[in-house]
């Protein structure tokens, strides 16, 4: 297909989610591509721990609200970056991340190189030299899973691709 059609088809498909969305009905499925789900569990970790030390500590100077809506807010930033899941997502002929806030993406011809290690997986950026590493110990991603979709997504658009073992 052309890019004038992918496109096209691509308008139209929002046009027709919305108004399936507004008669109750669910949105057509486009098929974008495969999501790789991770979990950031290091910082979630890492709140609670502060929290416990806080509430540890300073349990003798309770006296004040403070206190508690300090401790209540080191929960709460736990579990909002607990549920608040990382992800890539291989489309056709881009890349889509999310790991802090916002998704970054990028298409096929601004990626250097892919490197495959056991556990992890390397996406080298062309732009100012930047790499995305997903990792399976630090991320809990499905490495091996992720290593087969970019293969075949650096196959169809021509992106080296190196394996290390």
């Amino acid at each position: 297909m052309s890019r004038k059609w992918e496109r096209m088809v691509s308008r139209n498909t929002k046009i027709a989610n919305k108004r399936r969305e507004k008669s109750g009905k669910k949105p057509i499925s486009a098929d974008d591509g495969t999501k790789f789900m991770g979990r950031s569990w290091m910082l979630p970790i890492v709140f609670v721990m502060i929290d416990v030390f806080y509430a540890v500590t300073f349990v003798s100077s309770a006296n004040s609200s403070i206190y508690w809506v300090t401790i209540a807010s080191y929960l709460l930033l736990a579990l909002l970056f607990w549920w608040r899941r990382p992800y890539l997502k291989i489309g056709r002929k881009e890349l889509t991340l999310r790991k802090w806030s916002a998704n970054k993406s990028v298409s096929a011809e601004e990626i250097n190189k892919i490197t495959l290690q056991k556990g992890f997986v390397i996406v080298e950026l062309k732009a100012k030299r930047r790499r995305w590493v997903f990792s399976h110990l630090l991320q809990l991603y499905n490495t091996d899973k992720m290593a087969e979709k970019l293969q075949e997504f650096a196959r169809v658009n021509a992106v080296t691709i190196e394996r290390e073992d």
